[in-house]
């Protein structure tokens, strides 16, 4: 039976296989600490991943089976929550240096 996890982190489209025949687009996983999963589901065709490119640039919980020796998850299940960077920076903002005047 496979480990299902949960992992956080921004799904993009990144370049594979550059200057070869095979050269494709295909979603990652980037998460904290610059750690990258390659993200694939099993019911998509492997260079276009239909069901992942509507999640291109956002923030995602996955939920999958990871593969260690390649770095990469098979997702079950992928959905986008809050962005933790936006809400950080929006709620920590200094309204005071609004007001900042330069001479």
């Amino acid at each position: 039976m496979s480990k299902q996890e949960i992992f956080e982190g921004f799904v993009l489209f990144v370049p594979f296989d550059k200057h070869s025949k095979s050269e494709h687009l295909a979603p990652v996983l980037l998460c904290e600490q610059g750690v990258v999963y390659k993200l694939s589901k099993p019911e998509d065709n492997p260079f276009m991943h239909e069901s992942i490119q509507p999640f291109h640039g956002k923030y995602c919980r996955v939920e999958g089976e990871p593969a260690v020796e390649n770095s990469s998850i098979i997702i079950s299940k992928i959905e986008e929550i809050p962005d933790p960077i936006i809400n950080a920076w929006h709620s920590n903002k200094d309204t005071s240096s609004d007001d900042v005047t330069i001479s």
